[in-house]
This record gives structure tokens, C-alpha cells and sequence, in this order.
């Protein structure tokens, strides 16, 4: 960065701790000498995260840089999609899969000093059912194993047996509780039907450097890829969760793979659980899956 106006932006609820000062002491340190107007605004009733970013893209603000969680990261891009704005995020939520999703360290000063150190690049942004995603999204049971990748991909010895087991006996506990609802998905004529076990949206190649989102996905390349595999049995259960924590879709018995463009129209019955980067929402019968190529620069670590 040289001479650049900045808007950092923080959620003080995010983590369940006000990291303001912090915050404001690291940018201190990290952009010492840097020429530049950098401005620190909270959220609150009134100002919330959308607007706030929103004002900062119509102000021709060179970056955004958001501090919070999940939920604050999809505001704030919502609103500098397809503007010259660039995102940069500071996790500070509890759980943080985005951020972990695009290898950006979890500590403020690190965070910081890979926004001062790099260049944002353009990234490929979906929306599911409205909702922002930047790594995947899905329905089905994939949204359990959204919830262990971030955590899986940060060990680069995740192919042990003793490091998947704890993961693989928490998604079997999961897995006799969850019912599959019958979706309809229709992209550019092509119409499949299935009673998932997995729907899963990607964008990308990896979850973080190590967990394969999906075989045959070759980075960032104006994509959006479908992989979807029918309900399986409780018998087969164990096997199937195992190659899935693995990445190993394609060894799973019904596995199915396409890439387009989307949009994709998903229909069912009734309301579906469905995640975006993790994070659960509850969806009507009918939503559209599409995909924004290169729709927002973002500093990232991958």
C-alpha cells in the first residue's frame, strides 16, 4: 500500500470480545509510515456492516478491511461485489471458515501484515440462496463436513487415521439424525435428481492447503462445480464419511460430477438445510445457486 484511504471496519460482538483497541494498536504498528487516511468505524443499530461497506465503494475507497466473523465477511463483500474496493478480513468470530478457507492467519497483526504486504487479487464469488460464499456451499449432509474442514486442512498430516478418527466418529453421531429431503437441480438444461447425501457447490480446488473440495476442480477457473452423491445406507455410512473427510468424493458409490457456469435452480418439497462456507441457513423449496466470476478482490494467503 502506498497513499490509499482505508475503511476498517469492526463487529465489537464478533467472538464475544471488543478487539477494537487491539485493532486499532495493530494497524498502528502494521501501516507505520504507510501515506494513507485509515478510518476505524464499529457496527451498531443503524450502521451495519453492509452499509458501512457499502458508503466506503461509493467514496472510491481503495479497501475495506472488515474485522468479525463469518457473518461480517459476507456483509461487507455483499456490498463491494463488482466495485473497485478491495476486501481484506481480519478474523476475529469463533469459528472463521472463510478466513481459514483462504489461508489468512488467524492472529490481528498477521492478518494485517498480509494486507500490507500483498496484493488483493480477484476472486470468484457464488451466492446461495442470497447468501455469499467465497470457498462452498451445499446442502444434504455437506454442511457437517464444511464444519471440520477449515480444521483438517490446517494439519498437513491429515491422511492419518488418528487424526480423521475423532472427526469420523462426531459425523456418525451426526449422521443418524439426518434425513435426506428429495431436490430437483437444473443448470443450462440438465436436470438431476437426487436424495442427497451430499450436494456440494465449489468454487475452489482446496479448503485451505490440504482438503480437496472436489475432484476434477482446477482452481479458479470461472466455474462453479456440482458434486452430488445419493443417500447411503447406515451400513455404508462409516466408509463413505471417511473418504469424505478425506476429499475422496469420487471413491463414494452414486458420485457425480459437473461444472458450468450455473446458475443452478434447486427445488424441493419443503425447506432445506443449506450452508454457505459453513455456516447454516434454512432455505425455502426453491433458490438459485450462481456464481460471480472475479467479482471482488480480496487479499488472501493462497
Amino acid at each position: 500500500m502506498d497513499s490509499y484511504r482505508v475503511r476498517i471496519i469492526i463487529n465489537p460482538v464478533a467472538g464475544g470480545l471488543d478487539r477494537g483497541e487491539e485493532l486499532s494498536e495493530s494497524v498502528k504498528k502494521v501501516f507505520a509510515g504507510t501515506r494513507g487516511f485509515f478510518e476505524i468505524k464499529r457496527s451498531m443499530p443503524g450502521r451495519s456492516i453492509a452499509t458501512l461497506a457499502e458508503e466506503a465503494a461509493k467514496k472510491k475507497y481503495f479497501a475495506v478491511i472488515v474485522a468479525g466473523g463469518d457473518s461480517t465477511v459476507r456483509e461487507a463483500a455483499s456490498s463491494l461485489m463488482d466495485s473497485d474496493t478491495a476486501l481484506g478480513i481480519v478474523p476475529t468470530g469463533r469459528v472463521n471458515h472463510i478466513a481459514k478457507g483462504l489461508a489468512i492467519p488467524d492472529k490481528i497483526g498477521q492478518a494485517l501484515h498480509l494486507i500490507h504486504g500483498a496484493t488483493s487479487k480477484e476472486l470468484d464469488i457464488g451466492a446461495i440462496a442470497g447468501k455469499t460464499f467465497f470457498i462452498s456451499a451445499g446442502l444434504g449432509f455437506d454442511w457437517f463436513f464444511a464444519q471440520n474442514y477449515p480444521i483438517i486442512s490446517e494439519n498437513p498430516d491429515n491422511s492419518k487415521e488418528r487424526l480423521l478418527f475423532p472427526y469420523i466418529s462426531k459425523e456418525l453421531r451426526e449422521f443418524k439424525r439426518y434425513s435426506s429431503v428429495p431436490v430437483v437441480i437444473r443448470e443450462e438444461g440438465e436436470t438431476t435428481h437426487v436424495l442427497p447425501f451430499i450436494v456440494r457447490f465449489a468454487l475452489r480446488e482446496f479448503y485451505g492447503k490440504n482438503t480437496l473440495i472436489g475432484p476434477g476442480k482446477k482452481g479458479e477457473d470461472g466455474s462453479l462445480d456440482l458434486y452430488s452423491i445419493p443417500h447411503i445406507d447406515s451400513k455404508s455410512g462409516p466408509k463413505a464419511i471417511q473418504k469424505a473427510l478425506r476429499g475422496d468424493l469420487a471413491e463414494i458409490p452414486g458420485f457425480r460430477h459437473q461444472s458450468g457456469p450455473g446458475p443452478y435452480k434447486v427445488g424441493a418439497g419443503s425447506k432445506v438445510a443449506i450452508h454457505a462456507d459453513g455456516e447454516r441457513f434454512e432455505a425455502d423449496g426453491g433458490f438459485e445457486v450462481s456464481l460471480n466470476p472475479g467479482g471482488l478482490r480480496v487479499w488472501t494467503g493462497g
